[in-house]
């Protein structure tokens, strides 16, 4: 998730929760602090955030709870809409997804009653089964990584890689401001560098259909130039090698427990 101070700079992009101005809370933090709970004490986490769909979101609190409801892009105006989720919550059996919470959110924002092109009819929503966040899944991408890391590291940031995040400026990282996209889709990053002949491709599309139970998108998003024409519901940061604008998060990200588990090691050097 990410917070905006006055200037409209984003900050720290790998925060959970801001308390006050400048308190934040990373995701290592939060999961530090479920550590001390009983395994899947809970049966949903909802997020009522920005940019939280990423796998590495995903595989952190995996072992916390059941299921996951998220968004990829940002999270807009009032937010959840409590007054149509909760009745979905307080259920005695959770509905979650299609008729539920999920389904409730999406329909809420995207409303008819306003253009297509209005800045709030944005809405993305997803709905994680953890129980699938596995060493299937992991493993299934760690070998498409490794078998293609050329083609991986060949990779940049352009029109073929959808993005969810739309400011020009990013947070402060060793000083210097990240002016570049970090929030992509998945399954294009998949498409990228591993050809549909490949087995695994197929494997890893299966995997992700018992992950991803639920998934909306409008079709356009806030002040993004391009319209979504696709969205799997699952994002991933891309730590691209050749341009230099992601030397700095690189550094950063390669402490993150999912780029320790499914990149090649040593992939991202000082």
């Amino acid at each position: 998730a990410r917070s905006a101070n006055d200037e409209g700079m984003e900050q720290e992009p790998r925060t959970v929760i801001q308390d006050g101005r400048n308190n934040y809370m990373e995701l290592t933090d939060f999961t530090s602090a479920l550590s001390q709970l009983p395994d899947k004490l809970f049966d949903f986490m909802i997020f009522d955030e920005c940019y939280m769909a990423g796998a590495e979101v995903a595989w952190a609190l995996r072992g916390y709870t059941d299921h996951l409801i998220v968004s990829a892009a940002e999270v807009v105006g009032e937010g959840m809409p409590y007054s149509l989720i909760l009745p979905h919550l307080f259920a005695e059996n959770p509905r979650l997804g299609a008729g539920g919470v999920c389904q409730a959110f999406f329909e809420y924002h995207d409303n008819s009653d306003k253009a297509a092109d209005d800045f709030l009819r944005t809405a993305t929503i997803s709905l994680f089964d953890c129980n699938h966040v596995d060493d299937s899944f992991a493993d299934l991408v760690k070998d498409i990584l490794a078998a293609y890391t050329t083609d991986l590291e060949l990779l940049s940031p352009g029109a073929n890689l959808q993005h969810y995040d739309r400011y020009d400026t990013k947070p402060l990282i060793e000083g210097v401001a990240v002016n570049a996209n970090l929030v992509f889709e998945l399954g294009d990053l998949i498409n990228e560098i591993c050809p549909p002949t490949d087995p695994r491709y197929a494997a890893l599309q299966a995997k992700l259909s018992q992950i991803i139970k639920y998934s909306r998108s409008t079709s356009h998003l806030c002040e993004l130039p391009k319209d979504i024409s696709r969205y799997t519901g699952m994002t991933v940061y891309i730590p691209f090698k050749n341009d230099t604008r992601y030397t700095a998060l690189n550094r950063r990200y390669k402490y993150n427990s999912w780029y320790q588990r499914v990149y090649p090691a040593g992939y991202i050097n000082d």
